[in-house]
């Protein structure tokens, strides 16, 4: 059975920031956002990337980056903010990890 990446992003007024971040995992199989009320084109670039969005009032970080990780279905999520990227060295190491069996140390 292949594994799979879930990618979570909690969000809010990230329209300068979120196109760079989602070019990142892009290649992920699903990136699930959770949106706490942006007013500017965050929504719009979230769509663009297919990205499935859930629309919550603020919780505070733990609660909100919960709620979105619950509504991942991979067994392996990163959770990255709408600030940060995957590099080209890691997504080479989770796409390696992916693709080579997993070797059972006894």
């Amino acid at each position: 059975m292949s594994e799979k990446l879930s990618v979570t992003i909690i969000v809010k007024n990230e329209e300068s920031n979120l196109k760079r971040c989602l070019l990142s995992v892009s290649w992920a199989d699903e990136i699930i956002l959770v949106d706490t009320g942006s007013t500017d084109n965050t929504l719009n670039i979230a769509r663009k990337f297919g990205c499935q969005i859930y629309n919550e009032n603020w919780l505070g970080f733990g609660k909100t980056k919960r709620l979105a990780v619950d509504n991942a279905k991979n067994n392996w999520i990163l959770s990255i903010d709408a600030d940060e990227e995957v590099t080209a060295e890691l997504k080479k190491n989770f796409r390696n990890m992916f693709s080579e069996p997993c070797q059972q140390v006894l």
